[in-house]
């Protein structure tokens, strides 16, 4: 049971199924109809859960000829390139290079890309020598980092190409970060550890998701357990409370409910990790708190660009959220 949970894809599809089997060997061999009565309703559960597995896995998907909703990762481990770190929780690790590869279940081909960073354990963005360039600083997710494009495909290195190098660009992204990433990275002092100069404008790329991440919800928190856990004071200002999950066997309980595409669905409505007005708030404090100190400290001008059409059903441009 525990290989199945690390070696099996669709892991609690085979748990139940194990559970399953051994039921029927009560059942047939069970002399009594109250016990086999309670066996069969027992495994009509199961086996409902069973399927259900099946159904969230996607596949079912794979049998109505969808293979590319069932991925399997090649190439670098997350353990090759992806290091704690004691300002952002976890980051790339310096001067690394890997080969991130990604195919179907058929064994197409999505994408085979090379991640590299610099001394800085930041994605490589080759400098061109321009003394009177500015400077850019991009904050994000993997879509600023660049998830599954070469380093000369990232956002920050388009915008610097396109820009015939009269800006030098600095990619602070990374796989999963939210804005408290960007936050802790401004508080710290870490641009001026980086750049040679002050910047001159600043870039945050955000998707709607980003509110779960800097709350610590479910399951974004999985791969942030070390993040910057923020907490709105009684001014209404984001303060840094630690990190999000100081117990590692919590996390290594909700990594394996995470491998069930049933719980997966339901534990965030148990454990109160669905978005909520307070997540928001946060969220919204955290980026202007951002805003302000580039501003302070730099005076640089601020920009968000927000990827997604949709929030909750609705279109993103019917909300007024001034920052």
């Amino acid at each position: 049971m525990a290989l199945s949970l690390y070696y099996l894809p669709l892991p609690y599809f085979f748990i139940y199924l194990l559970f399953f089997l051994i039921l029927l060997l009560f059942i047939f061999s069970s002399k009594s109809h109250k016990t086999r009565l309670l066996l069969i309703n027992i495994s009509i559960l199961i086996v409902c859960l069973l399927v259900g597995e099946l159904f969230f896995g996607g596949f079912f998907d794979y049998l109505l000829g969808k293979p590319q909703n069932i991925l399997i990762r090649s190439g670098a481990f997350r353990s090759d390139y992806i290091t704690k770190d004691d300002i952002r929780g976890y980051a790339m690790k310096k001067n690394c290079r890997v080969e991130d590869k990604l195919l179907n279940i058929q064994g197409e081909v999505i994408h085979d890309v090379i991640y590299s960073s610099d001394e800085n354990g930041l994605r490589v963005i080759p400098k061109k020598n321009n003394p009177n360039a500015k400077l850019v600083v991009f904050f994000g997710c993997s879509f600023t980092f660049g998830e599954s494009v070469n380093d000369n495909e990232t956002l920050p290195y388009l915008f610097q190409e396109e820009s015939k190098n009269q800006y030098i660009a600095y990619n602070f992204g990374f796989k999963g970060y939210g804005p408290h990433q960007m936050l802790r990275i401004i508080e710290s002092g870490m641009i001026d550890n980086v750049l040679e100069r002050k910047p001159d404008l600043v870039i945050y790329s955000c998707i709607i998701e980003h509110i779960e991440r800097s709350a610590g919800n479910f399951p974004y928190i999985l791969w942030d357990v070390d993040g910057p856990k923020y907490k709105l004071n009684q001014g209404n200002e984001p303060e840094v409370t630690g990190k999000f999950m100081p117990y590692s066997w919590i996390r290594t309980v909700y990594n394996q409910l995470h491998k069930s595409s049933m719980i997966d669905i339901i534990l965030p409505k148990i454990i109160g990790h669905e978005r909520n007005q307070d997540d928001i708030d946060l969220f919204i404090a955290i980026i202007k708190k951002s805003r302000d100190l580039l501003l302070a400290k730099y005076n640089s001008p601020f920009y968000v660009i927000l990827f997604g059409e949709h929030w909750n059903g609705h279109k993103i441009k019917d909300f007024d959220v001034v920052l």
